[in-house]
């Protein structure tokens, strides 16, 4: 009998259509200019209010529309850098593996920065560098002692080079970030811990005095982000150059989160007449991620890729009979490819969100003379989950999945950002005992479990796929059902 199976797709799995990364898409967003003040004006010139309609405050056509501006990548920073100060610590950590990768991507490698370290070896011996004590919350050592690390302090202290300026201006961006991460460690430790001794209660409420300012950096960090260009220039020193920026590029874009910029400012979605300059920014936003998101799409139609859903497509009702298809990514990219019905978790380009009814819908079922904004929840948007609509498809789903044999999971983070969906797919494990198979270039099994937070540990299961969706040599169809297989086996 076949087996039958339920799939989720996370962003991993459009990268070979050329489609954005979480990071690079959080980083994209932010860089261009995509057009949603526009498109926000064009809807308000088409509502007409009446008094069925009490939403829009009077004059509103004659408003100033307002976007976001610099000011606000301070937010954007702050949030980014308290939730994944882990990640930071890990990335820069790992330096030498991450300079490596960033090599092996380079068409031409003029230098190689193992063999510059090695021609400068004196010079770096000599670099000695730590945390003052009292950031002793965190060990940078790994980063410090880097041989690649000591190179780009070196090549920022040599004045007489054309690209020293650019190399220090990155490297003390990379730095500031550091810093940051662990000045908020050592707040955290201050603002909670003030006292010693036996009768501190006493003096309780006596904290959060301290915080960091991250005014000065927010700004500054982001303008070294966009300023970055490739150097074709073919001394060393441009080489180095060119993989520091692309180290600092990475490094952003796995940090980077504008959730709390969302989390913030969704509910002035609901108040325009007070707060019209906030509703107003919130607007164009998601217009601006909606745009950047199609652009992206029409972009991917235009390359002759090959990859998860096309597999997908080949391998369905041959090898496995398909209960439900669901998707954390915003296009109909994944219908395209399979021709097959899918469930959005986190909203698509195809829908539309009427805060005033807090109505979810495509533009037709909406209505024309009320103000929308595309559902697309980014990284965040909780009230939308309680249109009764959406709230069935998520019932639907579950009780899809319910059915299946198992779960496959594609390029899916298991970020907490997606904790609804996370809470489902605990349910099916420890609840009803499903397995879930999850196919991604990295991770682990036991890594799985616990950003899952599972009880039913053996329920969970990981191939590790390589850059061709190859596992040890087998796709990763045919890799997945012979681990579903073999559960079925056992059940017997």
């Amino acid at each position: 009998m076949a087996v039958k199976l339920g799939f989720l797709f996370g962003a991993g799995a459009e990268y070979d259509y050329g489609m954005p990364t979480g990071g690079e898409f959080a980083v994209n967003i932010f860089k261009m200019d995509k057009g949603g003040k526009q498109n926000f004006k064009t809807l308000m010139d088409k509502i007409e209010i009446d008094d069925s309609y009490d939403f829009l405050p009077d004059n509103y056509k004659n408003k100033t529309v307002t976007t976001y501006n610099k000011r606000v990548y301070e937010d954007v920073i702050k949030y980014s850098i308290e939730e994944n100060r882990d990640k930071i610590y890990d990335f820069l950590n790992d330096i030498d593996d991450k300079i490596n990768k960033i090599e092996s991507e380079f068409s031409e490698k003029t230098f190689i920065i193992e063999n510059l370290a090695e021609k400068y070896k004196d010079d770096l011996d000599a670099i000695n560098i730590q945390l003052a004590d009292f950031f002793n919350t965190v060990s940078y050592q790994s980063l410090f002692n880097s041989s690649v690390f000591k190179l780009f302090v070196h090549y920022s202290s040599m004045e007489e080079k054309p690209q020293s300026k650019r190399i220090k201006r990155t490297l003390n961006s990379i730095m500031n970030l550091l810093l940051m991460s662990v000045g908020k460690d050592v707040i955290n430790s201050i603002n909670e811990n003030p006292f010693k001794g036996a009768a501190v209660d006493i003096f309780d409420g006596m904290n959060n005095m301290f915080r960091l300012d991250y005014s000065k950096f927010g700004e500054e960090l982001w303008d070294n982000l966009k300023n970055i260009e490739e150097c074709n220039g073919k001394e060393e020193e441009d080489y180095v150059l060119n993989v520091i920026q692309q180290y600092y590029k990475w490094l952003f874009e796995t940090i980077l989160s504008y959730k709390g910029l969302i989390d913030k400012n969704w509910h002035y979605l609901y108040n325009p007449k007070n707060e019209w300059g906030k509703f107003t920014k919130i607007s164009t936003f998601l217009y601006d991620v909606r745009n950047y998101i199609k652009n992206c799409y029409e972009n991917s139609k235009t390359e002759n890729t090959y990859g998860y859903y096309d597999d997908l497509k080949e391998a369905i009702n041959k090898k496995f009979k398909l209960s439900q298809i669901a998707t954390t990514n915003y296009t109909s990219l994944i219908e395209d490819k399979t021709g097959e019905n899918v469930c959005y978790l986190n909203g698509s380009t195809h829908f539309w969100y009427d805060p005033y009814f807090n109505k979810i819908g495509t533009e037709d079922e909406l209505l024309d003379n009320h103000f929308k904004v595309p559902l697309i929840f980014t990284q965040s948007g909780v009230k939308p989950l309680l249109d009764i609509k959406l709230t069935c498809k998520y019932v639907e789903l579950y009780n899809n999945w319910k059915y299946s044999d198992a779960i496959v999971i594609v390029g899916f983070s298991f970020s907490p950002d997606d904790e609804h969906i996370n809470g489902l797919l605990r349910r099916l494990v420890d609840d009803k005992n499903k397995h879930i198979i999850v196919v991604d270039v990295k991770g682990s099994r036991e890594k799985i479990a616990k950003k899952l937070k599972v009880s039913a540990n053996e329920y969970v299961h990981f191939l590790k796929a390589d850059h061709d969706r190859q596992v040890n040599g087998k796709s990763w169809v045919d890799a997945m059902i012979e681990q579903v297989t073999e559960f079925n086996k056992n059940k017997e």
